[in-house]
């Protein structure tokens, strides 16, 4: 899968990050800016606002805001003048960046685009609901040839690389990516074990948003099973879609009542993996890439975690780090103890803070940084 780059000369010069006011990108930029270093010391952010809900980024030199037309232009003018741009998202693609990449597609030789996994799919689902690519609108078919002729594409799992490959054409070097998760920086180094909480419900997390990509209701489906267990399931419907997340809800309280907890106000990363510590088990059901940051948290709190067996992130936990983790597809077929039953913790522990350490997480980007052109 992965492409061989060519041995030329590294590239250490200038480089452009344009990253979406997102909850990763106080933590990226300050690790970036704290490895300079390593990755180079010309570094510069351009944060894009993608959402209503505004995440504090703390000011820094060379972090810029393109909130004018003088400064879009400024963006546009680094982006030809730089050595690398990476751009951290596809939704962070505006039209006038698109119109730069189209209009002068000798910058793509220098362009890497990290997929995160929601924008691709959507792009993808944009396609086919239309039928055809050719029935795009122009913006959304210059979207997709800048992810086919870019010089690299950053993906979080090898999967997502793989779907981008063959569903959107993309021809790029491949670029394995690790970023600093918002949630799990504060993580302590304890757990709660269960056989000290005997008598308490069995907490168990179904999700992390209201995205129908999600599948709650077939989670919700098999877990009636141990409905007349001593169990609450927890269903985070922050965001999303609201229409979806009131189906969810009224679902799940027909199937177990007053042991259904819905959560629909937004926490802050502090607050969250307070919940997040409270729960005995995390349900995620997507046959695609979703939710990683809930999914390593909850590992490193030594939470059971349950993934679908036919899916890209049990292809990634199970097959390609040797993880001991729950089938999705077995909830309800299982006996209520084989689904409460422990699974090795600390192993599964230690391999994902061994993946997301900072000197594993700083050479993902060397790599893609220094990768020669």
């Amino acid at each position: 899968m992965e492409q061989k780059i060519k041995n030329t000369q590294a590239t250490r010069g200038r480089v452009i990050h344009i990253f979406p006011q997102e909850k990763f990108t106080e933590p990226f930029v300050d690790f970036v800016f704290r490895n300079r270093e390593y990755l180079g010391q010309d570094q510069h952010f351009w944060i894009i606002s993608i959402h209503d809900v505004v995440y504090p980024v703390t000011s820094r030199e060379n972090v810029n805001y393109p909130n004018s037309a003088a400064s879009w232009g400024r963006l546009l003018c680094d982006v030809i003048r730089a050595d690398k741009v990476i751009f951290h998202d596809l939704f962070v693609l505006k039209r006038p960046l698109v119109a730069l990449l189209c209009l002068m597609p000798w910058l793509l030789n220098k362009v890497v685009i990290t997929i995160w996994g929601g924008d691709m799919y959507g792009l993808y689902e944009t396609s086919v609901a239309r039928k055809s690519w050719r029935r795009l609108k122009p913006f959304n078919l210059g979207l997709r040839w800048c992810v086919r002729h870019c010089y690299g594409i950053g993906t979080l799992i090898p999967s997502d690389y793989d779907f981008a490959r063959q569903h959107l054409g993309a021809k790029g070097h491949y670029f394995e990516v690790i970023y600093v998760n918002p949630v799990d920086v504060a993580i302590p180094d304890h757990a709660t074990a269960r056989e000290s909480r005997q008598g308490e419900p069995l907490n168990v997390v179904v999700g992390n948003s209201a995205w129908p990509t999600l599948n709650h209701m077939e989670i919700l489906e098999r877990l009636s099973t141990y409905s007349g267990e001593n169990i609450r399931v927890w269903l985070p419907l922050s965001y999303g879609d609201k229409q979806y997340a009131q189906k969810v809800s009224d679902y799940a309280v027909s199937l177990f009542g007053d042991k259904a907890r819905i959560l629909t106000d937004y926490l802050s990363p502090k607050e969250y993996l307070e919940f997040l510590a409270m729960m005995d088990i995390g349900i995620y059901n997507p046959e695609r890439q979703v939710a990683l940051g809930n999914i390593w948290a909850l590992i490193k709190l030594k939470k059971k975690v349950f993934l679908r067996s036919d899916g890209f992130l049990w292809a990634f936990h199970v097959t390609h780090l040797s993880m001991d983790m729950g089938d999705c597809l077995q909830i309800g077929k299982m006996s209520y103890e084989s689904f409460a039953k422990e699974v090795d913790f600390d192993m599964n522990r230690d391999v994902i803070n061994k993946y997301t350490s900072v000197e594993n997480m700083r050479n993902s980007w060397m790599t893609l940084i220094m990768a020669p052109r």
